[in-house]
């Protein structure tokens, strides 16, 4: 901190407005009003309230030297007392100062194979103790994990009066444990400060198991009567297999349950509050060509069935002339008013005949569903709250398949929005949800696309709606029903819908005026565009690093140096780094006009860290 104190003589009451000035530079303005006691004691000044301070900020407290002043509005420079020499003054003072935050934190030790401990730090200036630290651990001088300690510890907060979120864990690596005790040391980044408890010397195998089944083992023959808890400890402490793909049906029916939950208590949460939710009317649309009459009548049996009661179902019947359908359909529009017909007189395909649906649709939403297929009984409540919640114009849901004996496979959890990964595939699906004002901007569907007549429609809806306006919702909510007969048994069932797809893809391309020619990746509906270049299209150069600031500023460097190219950027994937070197590389590089810094803060991983930079379309 600097102290001093400065008087206007023209305007002795007016305070002074003070120019902070670290190496040339202009830091901050101060304003000269706190009291001084010792000047008004001294009759200088009437009030006393002459005096100011000034916070060093913290990037100069770096251990290197620095020469801080201060001027006047008029550039007149304010002395200061030369403490080396009496009587002497100086305009200009050189100071060093090596700035430590306060670390307060504790390692707990180990519990159940994990290590748990907390961590605070108060910066300068700051009176409030703050979580989110980086800690690196390391085990016998080996680095094992790096962690950031956000972790909610009420225990510590009310203890120690700092934010709760302060806990950090630490499940020891299979590497690491061992039944001998093994030394582990926990520092806080970047200044390398060990917290109390560290290092901790602990045997990390963990053989809880093998004294509590014993223990257990003993107390069944002497106290038959607890036989129930006990049998119920063993349960609870024996490995509970995990999931694979092949295990997706039992998870499945774990998952459909507890999501159910989730939305229940989320309705009564808001009941509870007195919260009243826009419920606009959704319109739910089924072109239906003769399915099977079991299939159409379970689809239509699901849309019944949703928790969402404001919505209304047009089923449109492309001339199929079936008896039972049409049987089917009329009692459906006898059982409930909400669902609406319309028989059309010739038949005219997918496209065609949801077009008709499109028309007759009075929803502020659409949710596309085909003749066949089920819903999940809460998806339509999930897809309104999340349009209510983002306001995203374009929603779609996760959705995996059923076969004929109700058998739940093949999940597709799906990507938040790609548009890259969109030219090449339809991922979206199912479940779609539009706002019907922003399915008038994009049209239609359009019947030279019949069998990929969907993916034509994401795209242009892609034209219209902004991307953060998509959106992903992150539940299966969609049953792809998988007949002998259907695509989502066998595509090449339906091989001029790839052809279809490759027209879609094109002609969206040609719309966006950017050149490319589309083929198909193995005659699978995915595609592959190959771009016919500009003359100079932006290239965008992606350099992953972590902590080794000398190697990487050399990279950087030669780039920089040996390109002729002038239109490409350069993106520094900052991998966690926790030294303060790397983070002043990182100040310094951030000045550069070419280069930009993405920090990950996760453990290594290659493929994540050059995805993380979202590249537009148009830089390669």
């Amino acid at each position: 901190m600097a102290y001093g104190w400065v008087i206007n003589k023209n305007t002795p009451l007016d305070p002074v407005v003070i120019h902070a000035i670290i190496d040339g530079q202009e830091t901050e303005q101060v304003l000269a009003n706190e009291q001084r006691d010792d000047i008004r004691a001294a009759l200088i000044h009437p009030t006393g309230r002459v005096g100011f301070s000034y916070c060093v900020p913290k990037v100069y407290l770096d251990g290197r030297e620095h020469r801080i002043s201060f001027r006047l509005p008029r550039g007149i420079i304010l002395d200061y007392l030369d403490p080396d020499v009496p009587g002497q003054t100086q305009s200009e003072l050189v100071f060093t100062a090596k700035y430590t935050p306060k670390i307060r934190g504790h390692v707990d030790g180990l519990r159940q194979g994990q290590i748990h401990g907390w961590v605070t730090r108060t910066e300068i200036g700051d009176a409030e103790e703050l979580g989110g630290c980086h800690v690196l651990v390391t085990c016998d001088g080996a680095r094992v994990a790096q962690l950031r300690a956000d972790r909610y510890r009420g225990d510590v907060a009310a203890a120690m009066g700092c934010a709760p979120n302060c806990g950090f864990q630490l499940t020891v690596p299979r590497a690491f444990r061992s039944s001998n005790p093994r030394m582990f040391r926990f520092e806080v980044m970047p200044e390398g400060i060990e917290i109390d408890g560290s290092p901790l010397f602990t045997r990390t195998i963990d053989d809880q198991l093998e004294a509590a089944l014993v223990d257990v083992s003993e107390q069944m023959e002497t106290m038959f009567r607890d036989f129930v808890k006990l049998r119920r400890r063993i349960t609870e402490m024996l490995p509970q297999p995990g999931y694979n793909l092949d295990d997706y049906d039992r998870w499945a029916r774990a998952y459909y349950p507890a999501l159910r939950s989730r939305i229940e208590v989320e309705r009564a949460t808001c009941n509870r509050a007195g919260v009243i939710l826009p419920d606009p009317l959704v319109s739910i649309l089924v072109p239906a060509y003769r399915p099977l009459i079991s299939d159409f009548v379970a689809a239509i049996e699901s849309v019944i069935a949703q928790t969402y009661q404001n919505w209304e179902l047009v089923i449109v019947d492309d001339c199929s002339r079936d008896p039972d359908l049409t049987a089917k359909i009329k009692s459906f529009c006898e059982r409930d008013k909400r669902i609406r017909s319309i028989i059309r007189k010739k038949n005219g395909n997918i496209s065609e005949a949801t077009n008709t649906a499109i028309e007759a649709a009075q929803g502020e939403y659409i949710a596309f569903f085909d003749h066949d297929d089920l819903l999940v009984d809460v998806a339509i409540e999930v897809m309104v709250r999340e349009a209510r919640r983002t306001g995203a114009h374009v929603l779609y849901s996760d959705e995996d398949k059923i076969d004929q004996s109700g058998y739940f496979l093949e999940p597709n959890f799906k990507p938040d929005w790609n548009y890259r990964y969109l030219l090449g595939s339809n991922y979206i699906c199912h479940l779609l949800f539009v706002a019907c004002a922003s399915l008038a901007k994009a049209g239609p569907l359009n019947t030279k696309y019949n069998g990929a007549q969907d993916h034509d429609l994401i795209l242009r809806l892609s034209e219209v709606v902004p991307a953060n306006r998509i959106h992903h919702v992150q539940e299966v909510l969609y049953h792809w029903r998988k007949t002998p007969n259907s695509t989502a048994t066998d595509i090449s069932r339906k091989n001029y819908a790839v052809e279809a797809g490759i027209r879609a893809v094109s002609d969206h391309l040609a719309r966006k005026n950017l050149q490319a020619k589309v083929e198909s990746v193995k005659e699978l509906p995915l595609y592959n565009p190959i771009w016919k270049n500009k003359d100079e299209p932006k290239v965008c150069i992606i350099i992953p690093f972590k902590d080794e600031v000398e190697i990487t500023r050399k990279c950087l460097e030669t780039v920089l140096s040996g390109t002729d190219y002038v239109n490409f950027e350069i993106i520094l994937v900052d991998n966690w780094s926790l030294t303060a070197e790397a983070a002043e590389f990182v100040i310094e590089v951030e000045r550069k006009k070419k280069i930009k810094v993405l920090r990950v803060e996760e453990p290594f991983n290659f493929s994540r860290l050059n995805r993380a930079y979202p590249v537009d379309s148009d830089t390669h």
